[in-house]
């Protein structure tokens, strides 16, 4: 069994914060102020819920709570897993309302004050067709309720009509809209005996709502004694079960379980009858009509804070925006301390482990007596509900937890100062933060799962176009000898003529073409062919100038090299390299009749490109000065006449490099002086 926090709260389960458990809970934290122990309030999850919060679990199975005080409202929220976290604990447990096993309980007097207030309608006020509001299904004061009207009706021979018996659930709500349903069957009843107050107050909406004068036409009670009642009109004729008092018998039952005390009893506290307005009792006075209006006019205000912290709420996009809306909302909400604390996972920043298999909290948010302070940045054990440097709060005072959590998901939880009195302001921001934070939470994590899919999609595109440009690049090589290809010169030479009117540019083209290629395949083989191939093709890539220069496998055993902005005396000289390299590499052709190595010969051809000229030109040109170096004996270069003039049929100057064809034979070891052209 767990060791219990003999320094920790006394927790009270409850579901909510209305008029009801304001009264209880205000007895407790009178009680326990007396005896100098802190009070927390725990909201349990709503009737609708499958399970009970993990927070809430884990803050009872590590025995944080001194003892556990249960409201009659989490009845239907007593499931296994609650039951087992208290049993595992070892928590003393008192109960308000509702039975628990071993456990004392302590319960308002319903017999005396209901037939009171039955003896009021039906002898004083003369009902005789009310309609009946019952509370909870299989509530034990919904049902004991029922049966004291029942029993009281036929003790008068009144037969009660069982079409005008209807649920509303103990809730505001589901009472007006079955009263609304009833009404557009039904008129003829006189009176309307709710099973408490706020199930009154639904009752009282939907009868004006269909033009009933209060308490003229029909009159309408209560149960309970709720604030709300007495500030209504008219103000609600009602049933005092000492709620307050309640708390404090709840308190001392559950100490004297925290002494060891065995058998300890239940409690029956008193109830009295509370005549008012709403059932025709007296006339309504002017030092009664003042607290009336002054507390219609406070709620106005209140819903006009309410309306518009929620909007305030709904449009937070981030944490920072929730805290400021906070900030300047709990002064009103008349909320003293407030922290909010959220999953560590969700929150950015670095936190510290809790420990191996804890869950764990980060604060976001401080405020302590009109001041935010920044919180700490270490995680937490989620079940001690705050960091270090600030869990002495929780020894003060009277607190209340609310889980965060959004359709089973936990996001954290927010602990607060609970108000002096029933805040609407306070309860709408119970309510809402968990749909908030899971609101703004998901956002965040849509936007971080977003910002993840773009960068996975950039890298892919990346990916993709280092594979497209790959590809690309494998389209236009040669498979063997892994320079460009044909396509490549064609795309090449087609884009480099792409000039404009007025502009110019200087190129320059060498074709090569391996010497007696065919008689090496002959002897050496094809293998032996394309080894001899690719020594040229690294020959010529190898006096490539820069990187916009290119060389190219042009077909078969024919090369060529492109040289962008060069001209001709500069291309020559790359030819000559180029002859110079293919001597050194010395590769043998003994069936040559040329050389007894593998030699080229080279046509060049220089042209200046101006806007409309055609690249087929400058090629036809070093294709002829090759065919030349071919006729006139192989190993060597020729250099071809000037394209331009070539194609206007001009002659060339005299002396000029470019006025016939030349020469250099033996590639590299030939003479500079031999390449000039002959005169």
């Amino acid at each position: 069994m767990v060791k219990r926090s003999a320094g920790g709260p006394v927790v009270a389960l409850l579901l909510g914060f209305g008029d009801y458990q304001v009264q209880v809970t205000s007895g407790i934290d009178l009680a326990l102020r007396e005896r100098g122990v802190p009070l927390m309030g725990v909201c349990v999850d709503s009737f609708a819920s499958t399970a009970t919060s993990g927070l809430v679990l884990d803050f009872l199975r590590h025995g944080e709570a001194r003892g556990v005080i249960i409201l009659s409202d989490v009845a239907a929220a007593i499931r296994p897993d609650l039951r087992a976290a208290l049993a595992e604990s070892g928590t003393p447990v008192a109960t308000i309302g509702v039975k628990y096993p071993e456990s004392p309980c302590v319960s308002g007097e319903n017999e005396p004050g209901m037939r009171a207030l039955l003896a009021h309608l039906l002898d004083e006020r003369g009902v005789r067709r009310p309609v009946l509001v019952r509370g909870s299904e299989d509530h034990p004061d919904s049902l004991l309720r029922e049966e004291l009207i029942r029993q009281e009706c036929a003790r008068r021979g009144i037969a009660l009509d069982e079409d005008l018996v209807i649920d509303g659930r103990f809730m505001m709500k589901p009472t007006s809209d079955a009263m609304h349903q009833l009404l557009q069957r039904r008129r003829d009843f006189d009176a309307v005996i709710a099973f408490n107050d706020t199930s009154a107050m639904g009752a009282m909406a939907a009868l004006r709502g269909h033009g009933f004068r209060l308490p003229e036409d029909v009159a309408v009670s209560g149960f309970d004694n709720l604030g709300i009642g007495a500030e209504t009109w008219p103000p609600l004729t009602t049933v005092d079960q000492r709620l307050g008092d309640q708390g404090g018998i709840a308190v001392d039952l559950l100490f004297r379980l925290i002494a060891g005390e065995r058998d300890v009893e239940d409690v029956v506290a008193g109830s009295r009858l509370i005549r008012r307005a709403s059932t025709g009792v007296g006339e309504l006075t002017v030092d009664q009509l003042l607290p009336i209006s002054e507390a219609a006019l406070t709620r106005t205000n209140l819903h006009e804070n309410v309306l518009q912290v929620s909007i305030d709420m709904a449009n937070c996009s981030c944490v920072e925006d929730l805290a400021a809306v906070l900030r300047s909302s709990l002064p009103e909400a008349k909320i003293a301390r407030c922290f909010l604390a959220l999953d560590p996972s969700e929150m950015a920043g670095s936190f510290g482990h809790a420990g191996p298999g804890e869950h764990q909290a980060a604060l976001a948010f401080a405020y302590q007596d009109g001041r935010s302070e920044p919180p700490p940045e270490d995680a937490f054990p989620r079940h001690r509900l705050l960091p270090p440097s600030l869990r002495a709060e929780l020894g003060t005072g009277n607190l209340v937890l609310q889980a965060l959590s959004v359709e089973g998901r936990e996001r954290g939880h927010l602990v607060y100062e609970m108000p002096d009195g029933y805040s609407p302001l306070a309860e709408m921001i119970r309510l809402e933060l968990p749909r908030v934070v899971d609101t703004i939470l998901s956002s965040q994590e849509l936007h971080r799962y977003a910002s993840a899919l773009e960068r996975m999609v950039a890298e892919r595109t990346r990916e993709l176009e280092t594979a497209n440009e790959a590809l690309q690049r494998s389209v236009m090589l040669d498979g063997l000898t892994g320079v460009a290809n044909r396509k490549a010169f064609d795309q090449s030479l087609e884009k480099g003529f792409r000039v404009g009117d007025g502009e110019h540019r200087r190129t320059a083209l060498l074709m090569i073409d391996v010497d007696m290629f065919k008689a090496y395949n002959d002897h050496y083989g094809h293998l032996g062919g394309d080894a001899a191939l690719k020594v040229v093709a690294s020959c010529l890539d190898g006096v490539s100038r820069s990187a916009s220069d290119l060389t190219c496998r042009y077909g078969g055993e024919e090369f060529a090299v492109i040289l962008w902005d060069c001209d001709l005396r500069v291309a020559v000289r790359v030819a000559r390299r180029f002859l110079r390299r293919l001597d050194r590499a010395a590769v043998p052709h003994e069936y040559s009749p040329v050389a007894p190595f593998v030699t080229a010969s080279v046509g060049v051809a220089a042209a200046v490109i101006t806007s409309g000229d055609d690249p087929r030109d400058l090629v036809k040109a070093a294709d002829d000065a090759l065919y030349k170096a071919k006729l006139q004996g192989r190993n060597r270069l020729v250099v071809a006449p000037d394209v331009a003039r070539r194609r206007a049929d001009a002659p060339s100057p005299p002396g000029s490099a470019e006025a016939a064809c030349g020469t250099a034979i033996v590639g590299g070891r030939a003479p500079a002086s031999s390449i000039a052209p002959k005169k």
